[in-house]
């Protein structure tokens, strides 16, 4: 069994038909889905390792892409892990494994200094277990009920739902969302229109030790360009600029119509604070009329964006009512960063750093 590192851009068709083989016609056996995170990823095309057999087919994958954190304030390369899979013929071998220290020596010799992930259940022993990654924690998923009558309504068909399928009413278009709260508009908002205003926002924000920096060019291709699924954002602003900005994902989840708040970011001082506030609000009452039942949000603890979404009356869910659980895993690549880097409490996290959402 050969391992070796391939160009994703010359064997993307190779890819395709391995993922098809494990997840049938699921976005991750989609070409053009595939070619926009392996090759259109404004930080570089993803490191893809593969073991190849002596027939020349491909036994398995291993694939990160290289994703900029923000460390103490500066800019690093990083990576996040994702699409690892292995064909069921080569399974037992060894080759996960195998695959994932070629691909680590590889980040290490390119400068991409950590990674993070979250595994599913099935992936989660091998990641801790065999290739250093340790378990910082789970993230704090929240989740706040919008209308009672349309969540009460879902319940019963909950048992024989899918876990996740396409919003029914997804198309609801935003174009014409504008609201003047106070001192505020709150408006859609296009990343590649509006990137110097927004970069301005993510760049003076205090955020804690580590996150994956939202630039608007990481964000116009993670949420505008992605060619499978469907994110509006929105914004608040004031005379002096954007204060605050979410991105929401709508889908439904157990037969429930609910959406994501992928990502939120707001300015920390005082009118910061009340311009998420106002933001939050807007957009909660916007998808409230529209017959949505649930709304979620992934944040850290001890934040102000965590007691924001208490005020809110989102509340944490019980692992055990969550689709899957939400564990955090982060390695080193080498010694450059910090061991803090292991403390789930200096993290900052969205869904939007997780590649299921």
């Amino acid at each position: 069994m050969k391992i070796e590192r391939i160009d994703p851009e010359e064997n993307l068709s190779e890819l395709v038909e391995l993922a098809k083989v494990e997840y049938g016609d699921a976005e991750i056996a989609n070409p053009d889905y595939l070619r926009w995170q392996y090759l259109d990823n404004p930080a570089g095309k993803a490191i893809v390792v593969v073991a190849r057999s002596q027939k020349d087919e491909l036994a398995g994958q291993y694939v990160v892409i290289p994703t900029e954190f923000r460390i103490h304030g500066e800019l690093q390369k990083g990576s996040v892990s994702l699409n690892t899979l292995t064909h069921p013929d080569y399974r037992g071998q060894g080759l996960f494994t195998k695959m994932a220290n070629e691909t680590y020596a590889v980040c290490e010799r390119e400068g991409l200094h950590l990674t993070l992930g979250f595994p599913n259940k099935n992936s989660y022993p091998g990641f801790v277990r065999k290739l250093q990654f340790r378990h910082i924690g789970n993230a704090a998923v929240m989740f706040r009920p919008l209308g009672i009558f349309s969540l009460a309504g879902s319940l019963p068909a909950m048992n024989k739902a899918a876990k996740y399928a396409p919003s029914d009413m997804d198309g609801a278009p935003v174009a014409n969302f504008f609201l003047h709260s106070g001192a505020l508009d709150i408006s859609p908002l296009d990343f590649q229109d509006e990137w110097a205003a927004y970069d301005e926002l993510v760049n003076t924000v205090e955020l804690p030790r580590y996150t994956v920096h939202k630039s608007a060019a990481f964000c116009s291709w993670r949420f505008q360009k992605v060619p499978t699924r469907r994110y509006q954002s929105f914004q608040a602003r004031d005379r002096d600029g954007m204060k605050a900005a979410c991105v929401i994902r709508q889908r439904k989840v157990k037969g429930i119509e609910c959406i994501f708040f992928v990502d939120f970011i707001m300015d920390g001082g005082p009118d910061g604070i009340a311009a998420g506030k106002s933001l939050l609000k807007a957009v909660l009452q916007r998808y409230r009329k529209s017959g949505v039942a649930l709304a979620g949000m992934m944040v850290n603890r001890s934040t102000d964006l965590h007691r924001l979404a208490r005020s809110a009356w989102f509340r944490e869910m019980p692992s055990q009512l969550l689709p899957h659980d939400a564990p955090v895993i982060v390695r080193r690549n080498g010694t450059a960063i910090s061991e803090s880097i292991f403390d789930v409490a200096d993290w900052a996290l969205s869904f939007g750093d997780y590649d299921v959402f």
